[in-house]
């Protein structure tokens, strides 16, 4: 749970086209995807590995608007963690000309395994949820070297111990 805990969601403006007020249903699409790893949105996938830090969550409107585009994060089935409790909240005020908001978040450390969700608001009203899952990276531990080598030690005069020829 304290790898949550420290959970940082940051939004971002992405310009786009001109246009007037929303529709009924503002958003085209939400896309989630692992980072590029120049800090933007890379691959768009729908499961993500536990190292796979940072998450990002794209949300694209029809048309540009002054909206307010607000994302949720919960945990639906997350070991230590209560389901469907809102994890993390970040909101972004898109301003004229801009039809697409990028959030992204970073656990203090590795995410945990199990089953999440994003929920996407526009203007206080709920608009797409998302269901998708981090799953555990097997990590093989580092071979052991059984082998030992040994080098002799050279000892200096101050090094020697008592009862040592000097």
């Amino acid at each position: 749970m304290l790898a949550l805990v420290g959970v940082l969601f940051a939004a971002a403006s992405a310009f786009g086209q001109s246009g007037g007020g929303a529709a009924a249903d503002e958003v085209d699409g939400v896309f989630l995807a692992k980072g590029d790893g120049h800090g933007h949105a890379g691959e768009i996938v729908s499961r993500f590995r536990t190292d796979d830090v940072p998450i990002y969550c794209v949300v694209q409107l029809r048309e540009s608007s002054k909206a307010t585009v607000k994302m949720q994060l919960s945990a639906v089935k997350v070991p230590g963690v209560a389901a469907e409790k809102p994890i993390i909240t970040s909101s972004y005020t898109l301003k004229e000309g801009e039809d697409r908001v990028t959030f992204n978040g970073r656990p203090q450390g590795d995410w945990l395994a199990g089953e999440y969700r994003i929920e996407i608001f526009v203007n206080e009203k709920s608009r797409r949820k998302v269901d998708f899952e981090i799953y555990a990276v097997e990590r093989t531990p580092p071979e052991k070297n059984d082998s030992v080598s040994a080098a002799p030690v050279k000892r200096s005069a101050r090094q020697r111990t008592k009862g040592s020829k000097q």
